[in-house]
């Protein structure tokens, strides 16, 4: 039987409905000791389970590294999630200079309802366009996060032309990588720590997991910290957008894009539309139910168990593997994707972040 190590959840008391994993949720993993010693280095590929008697943090695979240009992005080499892009900021904002913007003869900007098709998709056109003319200005003066929150709100709308999604997209990606996961302190005052204060409990102050604090801030072992220090702080916690149809899994922090993922869905998956949040995340010894694999090599796969908020005890399970057993995958339930995207949603998502599953 795989051993799991989870970190704390709201009690789950609901009964599960047909169709829900045929598993206990494991048992939950008490506060880490306030002395914690020096975590071994980075090493993805040989990750130990973590015990509950452990004091190390646990081993954490790196981020790959994303290049911004220096002065439009103001940040140098910082280790970002796999899934932002690392086109330069600068040529972006080129982007946005070079683009079609409206004549001086277009009608004034007017938000008010529209009476016709047409007339409602030339002042979608007209609002996007005055937009994209915003986030340039704000670009222009290095305000990186005020052009991200800009941007945000049209990612996905249906009113933006094929070449203008695209567009949103890729700058997107890039303002993410510099505002969210590079090291400068875009959205909050770096947090200077005090004496005794370990990661868990600043992050856990400002609603984060602590594992995407130590990627961010590039911390390799909990005697790292000392007191006065300033490390780059984000207040979460980060919510997530599942589109079924496009197998897309998509971050948000408050309003601002955060990344976007790819999911493995199968064309027979029974998961319900609606409101969820992540009731568990669990840490499996990878290679528990690979029949001959080495007892000495040891992965960890990382899942998330989302529970229905609407009191029916359903569950889906997000996870970074392919295997298919059927005694460790119910069938229907589970929503794939790459290993390493999982390790970064599983870095990024809080116990009781909100999940939107739709169609």
């Amino acid at each position: 039987t795989a051993s799991t190590t989870a970190e704390p959840a709201p009690a789950f008391t609901a009964g599960p409905a047909e169709g829900a994993p045929a598993w206990t949720p494991p048992p939950t993993q008490p506060t880490p000791p306030a002395e914690v010693a020096t975590a071994p280095p980075l090493n993805p590929t040989n990750t130990p389970v973590i015990s509950q008697t452990q004091g190390d943090l646990p081993e954490l695979p790196p981020l790959p590294p994303q290049t911004v240009d220096a002065v439009a992005a103001n940040v140098t080499g910082d280790s970002i999630p796999s899934h932002v892009s690392d086109p330069e900021i600068s040529a972006a904002q080129t982007d946005l200079q070079t683009s079609s913007l409206p004549s001086n003869d277009m009608p004034p900007i007017t938000p008010t309802k529209t009476v016709s098709a047409g007339a409602e998709t030339q002042t979608q056109s007209s609002l996007f366009s005055a937009t994209r003319l915003a986030v340039q200005s704000a670009l222009d003066r290095g305000e990186l996060s005020q052009a991200l929150l800009l941007l945000s709100d049209w990612y996905g709308d249906p009113s933006l032309s094929p070449s203008e999604a695209a567009e949103v997209d890729r700058l997107l990606s890039q303002l993410a990588g510099s505002v969210i996961y590079s090291t400068e302190p875009r959205l909050a005052p770096p947090h200077m720590v005090q004496a005794g204060q370990r990661l868990e409990d600043i992050a856990k102050q400002y609603d984060v997991p602590w594992q995407l604090l130590a990627k961010i801030n590039g911390i390799t072992s909990a005697d790292q910290l000392q007191p006065g220090q300033e490390i780059k702080v984000l207040r979460g916690p980060f919510s997530a957008m599942i589109d079924m149809s496009k197998k897309t899994m998509t971050l948000m922090l408050d309003r601002r894009y955060a990344g976007k993922f790819m999911l493995d869905i199968d064309s027979n998956i029974t998961v319900e539309e609606g409101h969820w949040q992540v009731q568990q995340k669990l840490l499996t010894p990878g290679n528990a139910t690979l029949p001959g694999a080495s007892p000495t090599t040891l992965t960890e796969e990382r899942s998330l168990m989302l529970s229905s908020t609407n009191g029916d005890g359903k569950v889906v399970v997000l996870r970074g593997t392919t295997s298919t057993n059927p005694l460790t995958e119910p069938a229907g339930r589970i929503l794939r994707m790459k290993p390493s995207d999982a390790a970064d949603v599983f870095d990024i998502l809080s116990l009781g972040s909100k999940v939107v599953i739709r169609r």
